[in-house]
Order: C-alpha cells, then structure tokens, then sequence
C-alpha cells in the first residue's frame, strides 16, 4: 500500500480569513532583548535577632507532628542544627540533641526541608550553623 496524499477541503469561512491574513503587512521580527541579569540576593535589613524570630516562625509553620508519634503519645524536643545560603536556603540539617525517638528526631529534620527557602539571612549570617529546638507536644 502506498501512502496518497488526501485532498484538503477548506471550508470558505477559513479560506477568506486566510486570505486576509495574507493581505495583512507583514511586522518587522521582534528585537530579542536580554533581561538584565538578576542581582544577587540582597542581605535582609532585620536585625539578627527579627531574622532569627521570623525562621522560628517559619520552622514552627512547617511542623508536622507524626500521627503515629501522636497516636503512641510520644512527646519530646529535638535541636537541630543548619545552616543557611545567603539566598535563604537551607544547605545542611542535623540533628543537634536527639528527642529520643528517632520519629520525632527524623520529623524535626523533615521540618526543617520543608521550611526551606527561609527568610534572606541579614548581613553576615550567611553560612553560619544555626540551632534550633523544634518541640513536638499533645498540648
């Protein structure tokens, strides 16, 4: 079998418009313009210690207390430890003290990948390791 090419009806509507289109001057291709490349991030103007309220802030927002832990009635504190690109990213977690459950421990962790990116690090904070507890209560 061999390949046919079809006939293609257009219909008349289609046909006019494409003729018009045709009829149209045709516009001068667009100039490409480059963005200006972005600048880097700006150092936040809050005071270390705003800066420091406002990721406990957000850390305590991304908290999510595991329904087993929960269920179990495990409560606890866990410390973690990260540092913080000078975009507000978060590049390294650990934990600092253990809670004692490794669900816990391993939730604060997790909290701390879900609240990332942070709040732009003030002039100087970038890169320095930070601690934080992250509490897990029934209360």
């Amino acid at each position: 079998m061999s390949d046919v090419a079809m006939p293609v009806m257009i219909s008349p509507r289609l046909q006019e418009q494409r003729e018009s289109m045709a009829a149209l001057p045709k516009r001068a291709p667009r100039q490409q313009t480059t963005a200006p490349a972005s600048p880097p991030p700006a150092a936040n103007t809050v005071s270390p210690q705003q800066w420091q309220s406002q990721v406990l802030a957000q850390l305590d927002r991304r908290k999510v207390y595991p329904r087993a832990a929960q269920a179990d009635g495990v409560q606890g504190s866990v410390g973690i430890s990260f540092s913080v690109s000078a975009s507000g990213q978060i590049t390294a977690v650990s934990i600092a003290r253990s809670s004692g459950s490794p669900v816990l421990d391993q939730a604060a962790l997790d909290t701390a990948r879900r609240a990332s990116p942070l709040p732009t690090p003030p002039a100087g904070y970038a890169n320095r390791s930070i601690t934080a507890t992250i509490r897990f209560s029934l209360r």
